[in-house]
């Protein structure tokens, strides 16, 4: 891959990435809020039902907390990557984070496939190649600095 290449993939992808982590904060905040909402009303229903929206409460709320985690990341990895497709001084936090995205993308594609099955796999592979993708191109603007610097 050339390097007018690997920029070209950290810009288009790199917006790509930063659509979806909005989106997916915007998702990980309702998903508090909802679980939030949920835990306040335990204290005014019965005992077997509060046993119920208790634990669905914390799942929503620590589901929540996860989605904002990694899209907190994904933002930071879609906004070095378009920085980085511009100027090659912000390759190397580009490629920190494009790593921690990918290892993200493979937990996220194994956790998905044991509780889904096969019905998500091509959601999967694609989230992993897009950021393997990211990963390289990465990888290759932080090289081309370090050998201009």
């Amino acid at each position: 891959m050339s390097l007018d290449t690997a920029k070209k993939i950290l810009k288009v992808f790199g917006i790509i990435t930063i659509v979806f982590a909005v989106i997916s904060l915007i998702l990980g905040v309702v998903a508090l809020v909802g679980g939030g909402a949920a835990a306040a009303g335990v204290a005014t229903g019965d005992a077997a039902a509060d046993q119920d929206l208790q634990s669905a409460s914390s799942l929503m709320i620590g589901g929540g907390i996860v989605i904002l985690v990694g899209s907190i990341v994904s933002l930071a990895d879609g906004i070095l990557s378009v920085l980085a497709s511009g100027n090659g001084k912000y390759g190397a936090a580009a490629f920190i984070f494009a790593i921690i995205s990918l290892v993200i993308s493979v937990i996220n594609g194994i956790t998905s496939l044991s509780s889904s099955g096969a019905s998500g796999i091509i959601g999967v592979i694609g989230g992993i190649v897009v950021n393997g993708l990211i990963c390289y191109a990465a990888y290759l603007v932080k090289n081309d600095y370090k050998k201009r610097a």
